[in-house]
């Protein structure tokens, strides 16, 4: 049975969380923490920035465990247990975001790594839940440009969050805590009231099942997602690849140091201002572009061939964007690499903004309709963010073989861009498997019911 047809305004509201989620993925992990540590922790810092991050890739790695319990509470009302859900793990963060308030001020190291749990503990209850509204609640049909307006929200908010950090240099960093409740807040509101029925159309009525071992239900939260046909499980493997394929876009600062040869910190940091605001730019407007193109076609017109080309094809300009940077080095140093590394980055941001949005419809096509939403989003997050993570770590320890003495050389660059040029390719080819494997099954289900 299909979904009730939504506007662009109700796609925005239940979209609304992506908003916020963008604005802190701009602000906490690259400026906050490296604020909180020196700010808190002194000559300790690497060892909280250290700690911080293993609580929040363990929290990452709970994600699909966290959409399983929430999958299992909609199963007596949608609209009541989402929005339980919702409310606990707002209810998380926010008295996380308290507790590191208070840390910070008293300086109390150990509830500064208490706060930071519950807080991400809340946030990742807040992602599986949010991850499974459009796919569940939208109808197929509409899922482009659903997917675009998710991707746009969550681009604009880390412009808006990267604006914010410039304009606000001069404050202190902790009016960040108090933006982080009220945008919360505010994000998860509109969703929350959209959430209205007791049971989805072709959503199963609750029956009850025995009960099962926990450690079995743990295994059932990160088995059951690969056991999906229709090409999800190849899917969550390219978004992982894709992941770590797209490492050099988080070294920007060093690239402008080491290829651009701008040593001078304020000069420095004013380029990477400027790249990383047109990065982000050219992002949410390829997103926007992408919602415009799905909103202007008649509903249920699709084009398989064309949708895979565009996304194996963005996918591969993503990577040899990439592989152009360290090639800079061969211009004369001043304007002509500056212009070069800039007109990199419209590319680079374009062509990520344009998988970005693509790889959410995709995925969401491949699963059953009546899937566990919560469980196979947290799981495909899950892969993307632990891809990043994983990317950023190796990329780093590449760089660290090639230490100069200014900084890196421009070979330890050419082999990271290499290095992740390899894996963008990878990711081009299981995603193409992907996307073949999700057009036979559809072609069979159109068949059936035919």
């Amino acid at each position: 049975v299909e979904s009730q047809h939504w506007d662009v305004l109700s796609l925005l509201a239940l979209t609304s969380y992506r908003f916020y989620t963008g604005f802190l993925s701009a602000t906490w992990l690259p400026f906050v923490l490296a604020k909180e540590g020196a700010y808190s922790w002194g000559a300790d810092q690497s060892l909280f920035m250290g700690l911080a991050k293993l609580i929040y890739g363990a929290t990452v790695l709970l994600n699909p465990l966290l959409g399983f319990v929430g999958d299992r509470v909609v199963r007596y009302s949608h609209c009541i247990g989402r929005r339980l859900y919702i409310f606990c793990g707002v209810t998380m963060a926010a008295s996380g975001i308290v507790l590191c308030l208070v840390a910070n001020a008293h300086s109390l190291h150990m509830t500064m790594l208490a706060g930071l749990l519950l807080w991400r503990m809340g946030e990742a209850i807040n992602d599986v839940t949010t991850e499974a509204l459009v796919p569940e609640m939208v109808p197929e049909s509409q899922y482009q440009v659903a997917a675009a307006i998710k991707a746009s929200s969550f681009l604009l908010g880390g412009l808006g969050g990267f604006i914010l950090l410039i304009a606000t240099a001069h404050l202190h960093f902790t009016w960040l805590y108090y933006a982080y409740l009220v945008g919360m807040l505010l994000g998860a509101l509109p969703s929350m009231l959209l959430l209205t029925k007791h049971r989805l159309p072709g959503q199963a009525a609750h029956v009850q099942t025995p009960r099962q071992p926990f450690l079995t239900s743990v295994s059932m939260a990160y088995t059951r997602p690969l056991s999906y046909a229709g090409g999800f499980p190849k899917a969550c493997l390219a978004v992982f690849l894709f992941g770590c394929g797209t490492s050099p876009m988080f070294f920007m600062l060093l690239i402008v140091r080491d290829i651009l040869g701008i040593d001078d910190q304020v000069q420095a940091q004013q380029h990477f201002a400027a790249v990383s605001l047109l990065f982000f730019v050219s992002a949410a407007a390829a997103s926007l572009l992408g919602a415009l193109d799905g909103a202007a076609r008649p509903s249920g017109e699709h084009d398989s061939a064309r949708g895979r080309w565009t996304l194996i094809g963005t996918i591969i300009c993503c990577g040899l964007a990439a592989l152009l940077i360290p090639f800079i080095t061969f211009l004369p140093a001043g304007t002509a690499r500056i212009i070069s590394f800039y007109a990199i980055a419209l590319v680079y941001g374009g062509c990520f903004g344009t998988t970005f949005t693509r790889f959410q419809d995709v995925t969401w096509k491949m699963l059953p309709r009546n899937v566990a939403w919560a469980n196979a989003m947290g799981f495909n997050v899950m892969a993307r963010n632990f891809g990043v993570g994983l990317g950023n770590f190796v990329a780093g320890l590449i760089l660290e073989l090639f230490v100069g003495t200014d900084g890196y050389r421009p070979v330890g660059y050419f082999v990271m861009t290499g290095a992740c040029g390899v894996v963008i390719l990878a990711c081009a080819y299981v995603g193409h498997a992907a996307l073949l494997q999700g057009e036979d099954m559809e072609d069979k289900a159109r068949c059936i019911r035919s």
